[in-house]
């Protein structure tokens, strides 16, 4: 068995990619963005219900301009991405995302159902988080549904 000080002399010094990564975690521009959209999909709960929704499932309500609407602050993360160093095909996935939800988004009444279940905004925070190698809590829970407090 191996004492507590071998233990200590056995552990490496992080690679400076790791300390490159614990920096950034501690970044205020990726908790923006990990706030940001929290609240855009997840910020609320339905009573009764496990099922999150944000801003953008609200913002969909509105008949053509709000699905626009969505699309740009969807659009201004994709734009944050970029500047912190995500890589093209990281930001295309991104933009995917972004074209599936505002092209199913403008669809009357099932198109706010899937903004609610697509949850473009947190999909695209999550792949640049694990593109940072960061974990942040983005209230999505196992699956996108919120987990019930007991």
């Amino acid at each position: 068995m191996r004492s507590p000080t071998t233990v200590l002399r056995a552990r490496r010094a992080p690679a400076r990619g790791e300390e490159l990564r614990r920096a950034r975690l501690a970044s205020p521009a990726v908790q923006d963005l990990v706030h940001l959209a929290r609240f855009l999909d997840n910020a609320f709960v339905f009573p009764g219900t496990n099922i999150r929704f944000g801003l953008d499932g609200l913002i969909g309500l509105i008949p053509g301009a709000g699905d626009a609407l969505s699309a740009l602050i969807s659009i201004y993360i994709i734009h944050r991405a970029k500047m912190l160093g995500a890589p093209e095909r990281l930001l295309n996935k991104m933009r995917w995302n972004v074209l599936i939800d505002t092209v199913a988004g403008a669809v009357p009444f099932l198109g706010d159902l899937f903004d609610v279940a697509f949850k473009s905004n947190v999909r695209n925070v999550r792949l640049l988080l694990d593109h940072l190698g960061v974990d942040a809590d983005l209230g999505d829970g196992p699956q996108g549904w919120a987990e019930r407090p007991r």
